[in-house]
């Protein structure tokens, strides 16, 4: 499944199979609630484990590829949608 997002413009991913976040365009900051934060740009790949849930940002006009790791199919649960808190990462 390939994702456009403009800057500020959040992705929700949760709760399916084992994904893959591939970055063709910009730069994504993620977060999956380990107290971490993950930032990943053109080129860069991000695993979700099975059944994680993750939030994904666009730090600027970016584009990402999700793709299932192993046979399972993409479960549709996400949802777009501007941040109407400001940047999650400027709140991290």
């Amino acid at each position: 499944m390939d994702c456009s997002l403009e800057k500020g413009e959040v992705l929700r991913l949760g709760g399916g199979p084992r994904l893959r976040l591939h970055c063709t365009q910009g730069a994504l900051w993620i977060t999956i609630g380990d107290g971490r934060d993950y930032v990943i740009r053109s080129g860069c790949s991000f695993e979700l484990e099975k059944g994680c849930t993750a939030l994904t940002e666009a730090l600027g006009p970016a584009k990402l590829c999700v793709e299932t790791i192993g046979h399972a199919p993409i479960s549709l649960r996400t949802c777009r949608q501007p941040s109407n808190r400001g940047s999650l990462a400027a709140s991290a």
